[in-house]
């Protein structure tokens, strides 16, 4: 059995093991974890990971990448294969992700390949998903950072630039 386990060290530097995730793990929708990218831990203990997801009991054996993120409300599907892929139009959905990389806020951040009727063919971007906290129930929300040929607004000084170039590459 495969898993995600979490080291937190307490005020005495004794370490508590816990499972954060396991392989066949439910996510709800019908959905199974099967394997697991390298998670990001940020310093309050939230995580975010990659993972494959499976369809359960439809006969069928589909399977999508996925971005995740554990926090105190529990795991939460940020983003799959297949899915909106946020911009202006949304008319693309999620091709396939890079590990994600977690901030202290708890924003997951990942560089993902959508395609779609306006993408182009090895067009790629830098998404941001977070948890939003309701008393109705936790949710995610995804927005764009940045995608390849979008007008950079930093230049190489890292000063605000109302010139500045077009992203050629971007990476983790």
């Amino acid at each position: 059995v495969t898993g995600l386990f979490a080291c937190a060290l307490s005020s005495v530097c004794s370490a508590e093991l816990q499972i954060i995730s396991m392989e066949g793990e439910s996510i709800g929708e019908n959905m199974t974890l099967d394997g697991f990218s390298a998670p990001s831990l940020n310093k309050y203990g939230e995580i975010a990971f990659g993972a494959n997801l499976e369809e359960a009991d439809t006969g069928d054996s589909s399977r999508f990448e996925s971005v995740l993120l554990h926090n105190s409300t529990g795991l939460h599907l940020l983003a799959a294969t297949d899915q909106n892929a946020p911009k202006p139009g949304n008319d693309g959905v999620f091709e396939f992700f890079d590990a994600p990389q977690i901030s202290e806020l708890g924003i997951a951040m990942y560089r993902a390949k959508p395609r779609g009727s306006s993408w182009a063919v090895n067009e790629r971007g830098i998404w941001i998903s977070w948890v939003v906290n309701d008393p109705a129930g936790s949710y995610s929300q995804t927005d764009i950072l940045g995608r390849v040929w979008d007008r950079a607004i930093i230049d190489f000084e890292g000063n605000e630039s109302e010139e500045g170039g077009k992203y050629g590459l971007l990476s983790n």
